[in-house]
Formats: C-alpha cells, sequence, structure tokens
C-alpha cells in the first residue's frame, strides 16, 4: 500500500510550515484557518521500514522506524543525511493511518515504534507528532511502545513526552564538528532529569570518553548504568576494528557498550 505523497518545500531545514491568505475586496487579510491548521499539522518524511533496533538499550528490539526529515546539527559524521535532507510531507493523521496499516502485525507482536531523524524534536514537529501518535493508538487500539532518537538539543513539549516511553538520547561531542553552544543546550537538562533517557555517545578516541567524562557526567550528575559508548563506524570493517577498542574504554569506565547491529550485519546505516 502506498500513500500519495507531496514534496516537502525544501527551505532551511526542510521544516518550513506554508502560510496561505486569502484577501478581501478592501484589500484586508483573511486567514483561512482550517487549512492553516492542516498544514501545521503535517510531517516530513524521510524514510519508514520495519527492522531490528540496532543500538541502545533496546538493541535487538523488533522495531518500526519512522525517520522524519530537518536536523538542527548538522555533523561531520552522520551518516543518514543523505535521507533526512530529503522528505516527503505527510499530515499527521494520514501518516498514523498508514503506519497502522503498514505494519499492524509487527505492532501486534510488540513491536516498538522508533521516532528518528535529524532531529525528531525540533519544535516544529511536536504537534504533529502528539496527533500522530494519538491517531495511532485509535487506529491499533493501543499506543506501541515509542522511543525517540534525539541528540538533546530540544525538550519536548509535555503532552508529547508523556506518550514517549524512552529517549535515545546521543549527544554530541566535538568530534561531530559542532560549536558546543550548539549541540549542548540548556534543554539536555530536561534528558538529563528524565528516568526514560539513556545516554549513547558515538566515540572515536580515549580523548572522546574522557570527555563524555567531563562535559556531561560530570556537570549533569549521569549515572553509569545510563551511558552507553558507541563506536563512529558507518561500515562494517570500521566497526570490526574500533569496536574492541570502546568496549575496553566502557569496562575501564564501568558504563555500557553499544555495537551497531544495522552495519555490522548489513554493513548499512539507513534503510534497515
Amino acid at each position: 500500500m502506498a500513500l500519495p505523497l507531496t514534496p516537502i518545500t525544501q527551505i532551511g531545514l526542510l521544516i518550513v510550515v506554508s502560510q496561505h491568505y486569502n484577501f478581501n475586496t478592501q484589500g484586508c487579510v483573511i486567514l483561512d484557518t482550517g487549512r492553516l491548521l492542516r498544514e501545521a499539522m503535517k510531517l516530513a518524511v524521510g524514510e519508514y521500514f520495519l527492522s531490528i533496533q540496532g543500538e541502545g538499550r533496546h538493541a535487538g528490539r523488533l522495531a518500526v522506524f519512522v525517520r522524519l526529515a530537518g536536523c538542527n546539527l548538522d555533523c561531520v559524521w552522520c551518516d543518514s543525511v543523505k535521507v533526512w535532507r530529503h522528505g516527503r510531507t505527510y499530515l499527521a493523521m494520514d501518516l498514523a493511518k498508514f503506519v497502522a496499516d503498514q505494519f499492524h502485525k509487527p505492532f501486534q507482536s510488540g513491536a516498538m515504534l522508533i521516532i528518528t531523524g535529524g532531529e525528531p524534536l525540533i519544535p516544529a514537529y511536536h504537534k504533529p507528532l502528539i496527533a500522530l501518535l494519538d491517531e495511532l493508538s485509535r487506529q491499533l487500539g493501543f499506543l506501541p511502545i515509542v522511543e525517540v532518537e534525539t541528540n538533546g538539543t530540544c525538550t519536548p513539549h509535555p503532552d508529547l513526552d508523556a506518550l514517549i516511553a524512552s529517549y535515545d538520547c546521543s549527544p554530541k561531542l566535538r568530534n561531530s564538528g559542532m560549536p558546543k553552544e550548539k549541540r549542548i543546550t540548556p534543554d539536555f537538562s530536561f534528558f538529563a532529569h528524565s528516568p526514560k533517557a539513556f545516554f549513547k555517545f558515538v566515540v572515536t578516541s580515549w580523548g572522546d570518553v574522557q570527555e563524555v567524562y567531563s562535559d556531561f557526567v560530570v556537570p549533569f550528575n549521569l549515572e553509569p548504568h545510563r551511558i552507553w559508548l558507541m563506536p563512529c563506524a558507518d561500515n562494517e570493517q570500521t566497526l570490526r576494528e574500533l569496536a574492541p577498542k570502546v568496549v575496553q574504554w566502557a569496562l575501564r569506565m564501568g558504563w555500557n557498550y553499544s555495537d551497531r547491529l544495522q552495519v555490522r550485519l548489513w554493513d548499512k546505516t539507513t534503510g534497515v
């Protein structure tokens, strides 16, 4: 089953909400409020697929992925950028009906719903995501376990937070190429204090591990059981070479190790 798609307006972060105006005979603006509301309830989607979660605390779990387009960061090593830079727009209600129909059996079997990106918690997506999850729950008769993969720079709306079971929070380090003020914002405190959040750090060196400790563990008092170290590897060979080092660093710090099953099994980073 294919859902009709309309091209996303590709301006800035690909999250521009179109404005529609009518004018009366005196030249005064009349807002088409119904149309404005519909436009505001759209989500730009890069891809969706059924697979297993390849990373973090829920690695190996059956999961339906919905990757939203757009991000507020531009990390030098991002391995999903080719997907989230381009998307198609869906009305949130239509997307919910499509996802419920397409993946009904996996959800009945206990599949998680993983909303990823890009950055799915940018403010423009809060209300559409609430509508998506409310309608998905109505279509299925229950709400699947919802996990959001985020960089930790945008606090979710309280009504959205209430629908999310867990946050796979991956704060960025200097190795991302992003300035510190953009990758560590006051919003990170929300995740540090949320029992639903765990933290996955992409590392390439022991220096990265020390940065995790100095910039996140100490100032935000992150507990060891909530921390995962993951190799910065977008291909199987690099993963095979780096993973043993990252395991040793995790053991040394008393933290967890996250593999990248999508890379290890399929040598791919998106669509699987």
